[in-house]
């Protein structure tokens, strides 16, 4: 009896088995041994890693304000202006490109044709990056940023490189000491924010005077004076 029993036990395991492997085959002929997922599959499995990749957010409570920080420092003349420089050019702002996130506040960038560059590595255009701009429903502003528009014509100093989304920028040397603005009858508008020595006056000396500092190539006794290394002159 127990023999039989035991023989019983052995024929319910071999037919619950022999059920087991009949659905596994069923599920092996269906997807053959060597196949892939098709297409849309991956594509599927894509989108939800996508999906669960987090992207660069900004700090939301500081949307909606205006964000106190910038350069920090006042530059005594051109000289020391143009020393403590990456870049120093003229030329037109041709693009604004759209706001991103960087560090956790909103940025924008400035395309910048340049028409003539007195410090600085060569190249037909500049990226100028500026702190601020709107994303969505968030919008920062950077109090101490100069305003920059598409079509300014402008003398830039220009001071450390930054990796930005669009590439290699430049954040302005001072703030708006940095930016000098051209009337249109092609004289140096004022602003009361850097020495007044050159307002008002023909491009002309202001050029002559940057061209006397880069024939000089000397460059000026500042801790933060950028080497010519960094940043070559003509």
């Amino acid at each position: 009896m127990r023999t039989l029993y035991i023989r019983l036990i052995a024929i319910v395991i071999l037919a619950v088995a022999g059920a087991y492997l009949g659905v596994a085959g069923g599920l092996v002929l269906d997807s053959p041994k060597g196949a892939v997922p098709d297409a849309a599959s991956w594509t599927e499995s894509a989108k939800e890693v996508s999906t669960n990749t987090p992207a660069p957010s900004v700090d939301t409570s500081s949307c909606n304000s205006y964000m106190a920080v910038g350069d920090g420092r006042g530059y005594p003349d051109i000289d020391t202006l143009f020393w403590v420089s990456h870049q120093v050019v003229t030329g037109t702002i041709v693009d604004q490109r759209p706001p991103s996130i960087h560090t956790g506040t909103i940025s924008t960038d400035y395309v910048f044709r340049v028409e003539q560059r007195f410090r600085g590595v060569p190249g037909q255009t500049v990226l100028i990056h500026q702190g601020g701009g709107t994303i969505g429903d968030c919008r920062q502003e950077w109090v101490s940023n100069p305003t920059l528009t598409v079509g300014d014509r402008l003398l830039l100093f220009l001071g450390s490189p930054i990796e930005t989304v669009n590439g290699t920028a430049y954040w302005i040397t001072g703030d708006r000491q940095g930016v000098w603005r051209f009337n249109d009858d092609g004289t140096i508008a004022a602003d009361n924010a850097r020495p007044s020595t050159f307002n008002g006056a023909p491009f002309e000396i202001v050029a002559g005077h940057l061209q006397r500092i880069v024939a000089a190539a000397v460059p000026v006794q500042d801790p933060d004076a950028v080497p010519l290394e960094e940043a070559p002159v003509p």
